[in-house]
């Protein structure tokens, strides 16, 4: 079954002009959720994870009025009510995800390969889980491998990060079990140093990319 994953890399900030223009383009809850945020840098990646939302939903022929539907369940997970599709947002220093799919829930996440310091990350993971990480030939690579899995699938259960221990979520036949539900996973690098991963309770088709500009989002500008 078919996972959309639209993705922006944005290396500098947005001149104000069009940081504008893209929030006018939002609801007024959205933007005021997005003026939540203290610092630049959150504010403008939350923009762009909302106008992925609104490429897509633009992409699939649906009707923008959805999108004034955006609320989240009490778990805190977003969706849109009343709408087939359903989507997931993340972010990570310069890059900005969008996973939506219309054959059920989906998770994602999105990391820039950095230094980590491992002795501080074995408690975070499955015993199984850290084995196969530290048994790798680079265990920094599978450490953002599978830290983008279990990130994915806890967006997708819609359990919450805060209800959820990273290190019970266990490996079983190739996906990832949280309390009894297998999630499939696929894990990409993009742009040279990103790991996405994308979870969901469906067998998942390699996901279809799609990388969008500045002038995708504003393209009468």
């Amino acid at each position: 079954m078919s996972v959309y994953i639209f993705f922006i890399e944005q290396h500098s900030f947005i001149q104000h002009h069009v940081y504008q223009k893209l929030m006018a383009k939002l609801s007024v809850s959205s933007q005021l959720k997005i003026k939540l945020y203290k610092h630049k840098v959150d504010k403008q990646s939350r923009l762009l994870g909302q106008h992925l939302l609104k490429y897509a939903i633009n992409y699939f022929d649906l009707d923008p009025i959805l999108l004034n539907g955006y609320s989240y369940t009490a778990d805190n997970k977003p969706y849109l009510e009343n709408c087939p599709l359903n989507f997931s947002i993340a972010h990570s220093d310069d890059m900005s995800v969008c996973a939506v799919s219309m054959s059920g829930e989906v998770g994602i996440d999105v990391e820039r390969v950095k230094p980590v310091d491992l002795n501080l990350m074995a408690d975070y993971f499955d015993p199984k889980i850290w084995q196969i990480i530290i048994s790798s030939t680079d265990s920094t690579i599978s450490f953002y491998q599978h830290w983008t899995r279990l990130e994915a699938a806890i967006k997708a259960s819609g359990l919450g990060i805060p209800n959820i221990e990273m290190a019970n979520i266990f490996i079983e036949n190739n996906c990832l079990k949280i309390h009894n539900n297998l999630y499939h996973i696929h894990t990409q690098t993009m742009e040279i140093n990103y790991i996405i991963s994308v979870a969901a309770g469906f067998k998942i088709d390699p996901p279809v990319y799609i990388k969008i500009s500045m002038s995708d989002l504003l393209p009468n500008s």
